[in-house]
């Protein structure tokens, strides 16, 4: 992509016009181009820029798509130290003020250079944190499957993978993107190792306490799995969130009533977590039983009986549990749960359950009678009707056979007629005639054709049959006996 500049002419004329201009708003820059060539020219006209960012929005852009394009023509080593220099003085200057025009410069400078161009990174990082301070993270792509192409893409090394993730991660949390600052914290902590875990120690807390805190999050077991996670182990944090992953309402008042302070010291609200465990709480026990009475419910989430309906309605509210209140027996009738952990017992039992409907289905079609017979008597329609007509007397009600009848155009009504009568001395129960006609048969009157006859009980209706050569798209004829 290409950014427009003043007019068409040389690079240096170009330097040399923005020296001039900038000297003209008051800079101090000579007007003579640097003889070390045009990445000197651009560095001292970075450095200057100070005083056009001052000026009228439209007029700024000009300048500075002029200076972005005079930086995406050199070479890729001289390219960073002056794009990060930039990005540095967009980010800073007025901070606060003008951030549409900050952003929209970042961004010209952003789509302008390619794709795979390590020094992405630094606009990327440049336009995350213009972003954050208006509430504009909307307008910057933050979708998890994109960052993980970039970081491919400009080849970052872990410093700069970790600082990118922890920017987006902190961008979202400030615009209320609870669930996509947790993806992009997981992500985060998910990339460190055993032997750097222990730096991640401030972001795993942080992630802990924000995954608490959020009132839409319910599920915790995949953050135990996270080695900065497990580099906790034995402190206060990973005993609470143990706690919020499997554990009952009463642990976590028991732990509140010993660590109260260190509740407080991170920002929870008790009430707050007092709702949660008891959702979880319930989560868990209807998982275990498939009916709860009210008085179990009154003990084990602590709440009274007045209490007990309005719970109900706030937890299938969150889509985590299924039930139904049987208020004559003062119960509740749970048709599904979430698990909050899914483990080797979770996958062992879904196993189990794939395993015997696997089995039922193939039970059933050893079992299971062939549905449709097929009778060919395009060859010789007289003998092979008689065939027809005794299997179709053979049926058995309750079963729903199907008879495929293969014929010539010429021979079809005939047969369908000859059954039809044959089917009404045996039985009343009502057959319909099913004619599929091919494109080809519709200019191929040579052709077989198929006539499918379902059996169908039904309520009677009258005889009606359509006659017609190969054109005829469909022939039904219901009947009673």
């Amino acid at each position: 992509m290409s950014v427009p500049a003043f007019i068409d002419i040389t690079e240096e004329d170009q330097a040399s016009e923005l020296r001039a201009y900038l000297k003209g708003k008051g800079a101090e820059i000579s007007e003579e181009n640097s003889e070390g060539g045009l990445h000197l020219d651009l560095a001292q006209i970075i450095e200057a820029t100070d005083v056009c960012l001052k000026d009228d929005d439209k007029e700024v852009e000009s300048v500075m798509n002029s200076i972005v394009s005079l930086l995406l023509i050199l070479e890729a080593e001289k390219q960073e130290t002056l794009i990060e220099n930039l990005c540095e003085k967009l980010v800073k200057f007025r901070e606060g003020e003008r951030p549409s025009l900050r952003m929209q410069l970042l961004s010209n400078l952003f789509h302008g250079m390619d794709e795979t161009a390590p020094v992405r990174y630094s606009v990327y990082c440049s336009l995350i944190k213009v972003a954050a301070t208006c509430n504009a993270i909307a307008f910057i792509p933050t979708d998890l499957d994109q960052v993980r192409k970039w970081i491919t893409d400009w080849n970052l090394n872990t410093e700069k993978k970790h600082t990118l993730l922890r920017l987006v991660y902190e961008a979202l949390v400030d615009c209320k993107k609870s669930e996509a600052a947790a993806k992009v914290m997981v992500e985060l902590l998910g990339s460190y190792t055993e032997d750097n875990a222990s730096q991640a120690r401030v972001d795993a807390h942080r992630c802990i306490v924000r995954a608490l805190k959020d009132p839409n999050t319910f599920l915790f077991d995949h953050l135990l799995a996270l080695k900065p996670v497990r580099f906790l182990e034995g402190e206060l944090i990973h005993d609470l969130l143990t706690i919020f992953v499997s554990a009952k309402l009463v642990a976590y008042v028991k732990f509140y009533q010993s660590n109260k302070d260190f509740i407080d010291s991170l920002g929870l609200n008790h009430e707050q977590n007092m709702a949660k465990m008891r959702l979880l709480t319930f989560m868990g026990m209807a998982v275990e039983f498939k009916e709860i009475s009210f008085d179990i419910m009154q003990m084990e989430l602590q709440i009274e009986a007045d209490e007990v309906e309005a719970f109900v309605i706030d937890a299938v509210r969150t889509k985590m549990v299924y039930c139904k209140i049987d208020q004559t027996q003062r119960k509740v009738v749970v048709s599904h749960s979430t698990h909050r952990t899914f483990g080797k017992q979770q996958w062992q039992q879904l196993y189990d359950s794939l395993s015997s409907w696997k089995g039922n289905l193939a039970t059933f079609s050893v079992s299971a009678p062939p549905s449709v017979h097929t009778l060919d008597i395009s060859q010789n329609p007289f003998i092979q009707v008689t065939s027809l007509i005794s299997l179709v007397c053979e049926l058995q009600v309750g079963t729903s056979p199907q008879i495929s009848l293969v014929c010539e155009p010429d021979y079809r009504r005939n047969i369908i007629t000859a059954v039809v009568d044959e089917r009404l001395k045996v039985n009343g129960h009502a057959f319909a005639f099913i004619h599929t006609v091919s494109a080809d048969a519709l200019w191929k009157p040579c052709l077989c054709e198929e006539v499918i006859i379902q059996h169908r009980q039904r309520e009677p209706v009258s005889r009606s049959v359509r006659g017609g050569g190969c054109g005829e798209h469909l022939l039904r004829t219901p009947f009673t006996g």
